[in-house]
């Protein structure tokens, strides 16, 4: 169906411009759009897909912008304005979701307004940092509190004594750039001057400078305004002190999911929108600096550079659109990283990603274990490894510090710097994840399609010239030869990463790996796969925790029938997994393993082989919790209040319906009592058994894990649950395989 054209006017401010980006976007999918702004560059990637801009020549935009445009016309067409208001955005609660609600639209729960920087943006600012004298501290970006003439709002600026407070508690640790424009008509800054070690004060960037600037930065230190808007959209951290008039949630909020954000607010944020509001800015300092200090402790240190790359072979439709999907999800995923795909002689071509640099061999040498396009003269030759190790080359020359190999016919959902940020702290060269999903087990391999590397570990250990790739045989297999080679330095991580040999991969279930391969006949299941990353994460009413959602790399924590009970910072398993059979993780994997209400929906000999097996998946130490509904329990704790309640599922209001429910209702296939589950756990191989009360436990990882008294009640759980921990050790003898 052919697109109606649309005038759309656009915002003035440049936090407004970059947020409206994504109400821009939406409105592309059923439109041909016309955009009316004073700013272009922001708008680069959406005029790449088609998206026409004019200029709205009675504006003066307030900072310049290398691209020229035509001024508005659009005369007789369709038009719309997008914009907010108080009572709008109180309204619909953010001002990105006011920006949508102006044009009729409903905001999605992730708005994306991010902004793919060009790389000659990054290479400017980069260019700007070589000639600073920054003694290898991080950047970071410093924000003074400015007023303005143009939009006189005195009620935003925060405190500026707490936020100099604030800014001085971290000052150290990096390399300062502090950027306002004091040429503009009015403007000034409120408070004192910061020390800064440089200041870009008289308008000196541009805003594709000021854009490279940004996500070159390890940090951000702001007030409202465009400043952590437009770091959200570059993808760098940012610490946000607020005053008055808006809120965290009305205007930060939306971004959080595209870079971490810290929100500093007074002790009684303001919501009321209005520009001189005089409301109390008061900001608990004392409780705020430890916050700002860990928040600013995790990136103060160079970001790394890091290059992303695939290898590629595209001979059918489907794997050209995979292909496509691979630059698409990474680059959407990953901004602050450089993309490369290495390609050997693919016959199917697919459209070009402007953030995606390729690398093709004239030829293709072909694989291992069959023929390349030349026929039988070119099997047997490792054409993969050919590609890998020009990958890797091509990351050594660049100066790169990380290398991740994402292979190209694969796609990876977990955000990459802030793995690589993790093996910084903790000294890992390599990372990658055991095979699985293969038709038979396979020992001493490593999954090559994910690999992260420190190229510094590669240029010390020569790992390029050590695989040799030229005189490689078919066997044994890359991915046990890498494996040898890499010995104690490969540690391998907890991502459910899968492929897809055994058809076991579904559209239902796809959605629960970290990592997928291998399912190129089934393409819908890649499409469910993007779809649900690009477009996923929920809006909270509080900003992000980043300390619990950061990866956490001393505890791999296992949640196996969670239903609803969705825990962060642990892997989650429902019906996805079958717990009757054995686990797929390897020995000595798992630090925790968690079971609320699911082991009695196995037989008694399955629970006992499920219990050896969480043994043999725990390192020895590791612990083990169990949640199972009690028979004994029910009849020593149940009241007539709970009788009522089961009621629907006993043929009797009484005690005795009451323990027909948990015995032979929802499913149950094995009656349990705190001493069998005891008793049972002692002889999987577990000690130091002990009763636990609901959300009680002498570990804070297990504390208040459970989450059926949120479904039932707190009160009817207690009446049902019998709950023990136990320490795996090291080897349990006198069992008898089941």
């Amino acid at each position: 169906m052919k697109k109606q054209s649309l005038v759309v006017t656009g915002q003035y401010g440049i936090g407004d411009c970059i947020h409206q980006r994504a109400v821009v976007r939406e409105l592309m999918k059923t439109h041909r759009v016309t955009l009316q702004t004073v700013y272009s560059a922001m708008y680069h990637d959406m005029v790449a897909e088609g998206l026409t801009l004019e200029r709205r020549s009675s504006l003066t935009p307030r900072i310049k912008d290398g691209d020229s445009i035509p001024k508005a016309g659009g005369a007789g067409l369709a038009s719309l304005r997008i914009g907010y208001t108080p009572e709008l955005t109180r309204a619909h609660g953010s001002i990105v979701a006011a920006q949508y609600a102006s044009v009729g639209l409903e905001c999605p729960e992730r708005p994306n307004f991010r902004m793919p920087v060009k790389r000659e943006w990054r290479d400017a600012a980069r260019g700007l940092i070589a000639g600073w004298p920054t003694g290898g501290k991080p950047i970071m970006v410093y924000r003074p509190i400015v007023l303005n003439s143009v939009w006189s709002a005195p009620a935003r600026a925060p405190d500026p004594v707490a936020y100099d407070a604030l800014y001085r508690s971290i000052r150290d640790r990096f390399f300062v750039v502090s950027v306002c424009d004091l040429t503009q008509g009015g403007e000034r800054i409120v408070g004192k001057n910061a020390d800064v070690d440089v200041a870009l004060h008289a308008g000196e960037l541009k805003f594709e400078e000021l854009a490279g600037l940004f996500a070159e930065a390890d940090l951000v230190f702001a007030n409202p305004g465009f400043a952590p808007i437009l770091a959200q959209a570059v993808g760098t951290p940012g610490v946000v002190v607020y005053g008055a008039n808006e809120s965290y949630r009305i205007t930060n909020l939306p971004g959080e999911r595209l870079a971490p954000t810290l929100a500093i607010e007074p002790i009684k944020p303001c919501e009321h929108f209005i520009r001189n509001c005089k409301c109390d800015k008061t900001i608990d300092v004392k409780a705020a600096l430890p916050k700002v200090t860990a928040f600013a402790e995790r990136y103060a240190s160079r970001r790394p550079r890091v290059l992303i790359f695939g290898t590629t072979y595209v001979d059918t439709p489907e794997r050209a659109r995979l292909t496509q999907q691979w630059c698409d999800l990474h680059t959407h995923l990953n901004p602050g990283c450089d993309f490369l795909l290495v390609d050997s002689a693919s016959p199917v071509s697919w459209p070009a990603h402007r953030d995606v640099e390729l690398f093709s061999f004239p030829d293709n040498i072909g694989h291992l274990s069959r023929n390349g396009p030349g026929g039988p003269n070119t099997k047997g030759r490792d054409g993969w490894g050919r590609a890998f190790c020009e990958g890797l080359s091509r990351a050594l020359q660049g100066g790169y510090d990380y290398a991740v190999h994402v292979e190209g016919d694969s796609l990876f959902r977990l955000p990459v710097m802030d793995i690589v940020r993790g093996m910084r702290r903790n000294g890992q060269k390599v990372l990658s994840v055991p095979v699985e999903g293969t038709k038979r087990k396979e020992i001493g391999w490593v999954e090559t399609g994910l690999m992260f590397f420190d190229c510094g570990y590669l240029a010390s250990t020569n790992f390029i010239a050590g695989y040799d790739w030229p005189n490689r045989t078919g066997r044994p297999t890359p991915e046990k030869v890498i494996f040898s080679m890499l010995g104690k330095d490969l540690a391998m991580m907890p991502w459910r990463a899968e492929r897809g040999d055994k058809s076991q991969i579904t559209v239902e279930n796809v959605s629960n790996l970290d990592w997928v391969t291998h399912c190129h006949d089934r393409p819908e299941i890649y499409d469910r796969y993007v779809a649900g990353i690009m477009g996923a994460a929920v809006m909270s009413a509080k900003p992000v925790d980043w300390d619990k959602v950061d990866i956490d790399w001393g505890a791999v924590k296992l949640n196996f029938g969670c239903g609803t009970n969705r825990l962060e910072g642990w892997r989650n398993f429902d019906a996805d997994l079958d717990i009757s059979k054995r686990l797929p993780f390897p020995d000595n994997h798992a630090d925790f393993i968690f079971a609320e209400h699911v082991v009695e929906h196995i037989g008694y000999y399955e629970a006992l082989a499920f219990f050896r097996e969480c043994r043999r998946v725990l390192k020895p130490g590791g612990m083990i919790r169990i949640c199972v509904p009690s028979v004994e329990n029910i009849m020593q704790r149940a009241t007539p209040e709970y009788c009522a309640f089961v009621k629907r599922w006993a043929p009797t209001q009484d005690l005795r319906g009451a323990m027909h429910a948990i015995l032979f209702a929802h499913g149950h296939k094995a009656a349990w009592t705190a001493g069998l589950l005891k008793a049972s756990l002692f002889y999987a191989g577990f000690d130091d058994i002990v009763h636990c009360e609901q959300g009680a436990s002498e570990r804070a990882d297990l504390k208040g894990v459970e989450g059926h008294g949120k479904v039932i009640g707190e009160h009817f759980n207690w009446i049902e649950a019998a709950i023990c921990e136990g320490v795996a050790v090291k080897e349990a003898s006198g069992q008898v395989a089941a």
